[in-house]
Protein backbone atom coordinates (compact mmCIF):
# COMPACT_ATOMS: atom_id res chain seq x y z
CA UNK A 1 0.00 0.00 0.00
CA UNK A 2 2.85 2.39 0.77
CA UNK A 3 4.23 2.04 -2.75
CA UNK A 4 0.79 2.52 -4.31
CA UNK A 5 0.41 -1.02 -5.65
CA UNK A 6 -2.58 -1.86 -3.45
CA UNK A 7 -5.52 -0.02 -1.99
CA UNK A 8 -7.50 -1.21 1.03
CA UNK A 9 -9.53 -0.01 3.95
CA UNK A 10 -7.65 -0.72 7.16
CA UNK A 11 -9.90 -1.72 10.06
CA UNK A 12 -9.31 -3.17 13.50
CA UNK A 13 -10.14 -6.66 12.21
CA UNK A 14 -7.88 -6.52 9.12
CA UNK A 15 -7.98 -5.17 5.59
CA UNK A 16 -11.19 -4.69 3.62
CA UNK A 17 -11.82 -3.97 -0.07
CA UNK A 18 -8.28 -4.97 -0.96
CA UNK A 19 -7.53 -4.32 -4.63
CA UNK A 20 -4.61 -3.79 -6.98
CA UNK A 21 -4.10 -0.30 -8.33
CA UNK A 22 -3.19 0.40 -11.94
CA UNK A 23 0.46 0.59 -10.86
CA UNK A 24 0.09 -2.80 -9.13
CA UNK A 25 -1.29 -4.38 -12.30
CA UNK A 26 1.54 -2.85 -14.32
CA UNK A 27 4.15 -4.23 -11.93
CA UNK A 28 2.69 -7.75 -12.12
CA UNK A 29 2.38 -7.61 -15.90
CA UNK A 30 5.96 -6.38 -16.25
CA UNK A 31 7.38 -9.00 -13.90
CA UNK A 32 5.44 -11.90 -15.46
CA UNK A 33 7.94 -12.23 -18.33
CA UNK A 34 10.72 -14.58 -17.10
CA UNK A 35 13.48 -12.74 -19.00
CA UNK A 36 12.44 -9.43 -17.46
CA UNK A 37 12.07 -10.86 -13.95
CA UNK A 38 15.44 -12.65 -13.99
CA UNK A 39 17.23 -9.60 -15.41
CA UNK A 40 15.61 -7.40 -12.76
CA UNK A 41 16.66 -9.72 -9.93
CA UNK A 42 20.23 -9.81 -11.21
CA UNK A 43 20.37 -6.03 -11.72
CA UNK A 44 18.66 -4.91 -8.54
CA UNK A 45 20.84 -6.47 -5.86
CA UNK A 46 19.96 -4.85 -2.55
CA UNK A 47 17.95 -1.91 -3.86
CA UNK A 48 14.76 -0.63 -2.31
CA UNK A 49 11.47 -1.92 -3.70
CA UNK A 50 10.78 1.43 -5.33
CA UNK A 51 14.00 1.27 -7.31
CA UNK A 52 13.47 -2.44 -8.00
CA UNK A 53 10.01 -1.80 -9.44
CA UNK A 54 11.47 0.94 -11.64
CA UNK A 55 14.12 -1.53 -12.86
CA UNK A 56 11.37 -4.05 -13.72
CA UNK A 57 9.42 -1.36 -15.58
CA UNK A 58 12.49 -0.28 -17.56
CA UNK A 59 13.48 -3.85 -18.45
CA UNK A 60 9.91 -4.70 -19.50
CA UNK A 61 9.83 -1.66 -21.75
CA UNK A 62 13.12 -2.65 -23.37
CA UNK A 63 11.95 -6.23 -23.79
CA UNK A 64 8.71 -5.04 -25.41
CA UNK A 65 10.62 -2.80 -27.78
CA UNK A 66 12.87 -5.70 -28.78
CA UNK A 67 9.81 -7.85 -29.50
CA UNK A 68 8.29 -5.10 -31.65
CA UNK A 69 11.51 -4.58 -33.56
CA UNK A 70 11.88 -8.28 -34.28
CA UNK A 71 8.25 -8.46 -35.43
CA UNK A 72 8.81 -5.74 -38.04
CA UNK A 73 12.07 -7.08 -39.48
Amino acid sequence: MERGLLQAIIASNGYHNLRLTWEGHEFLDNSREPKVWNAAKESAGHLSFGVFSDVVKHLALNHGLQLLQSAFR
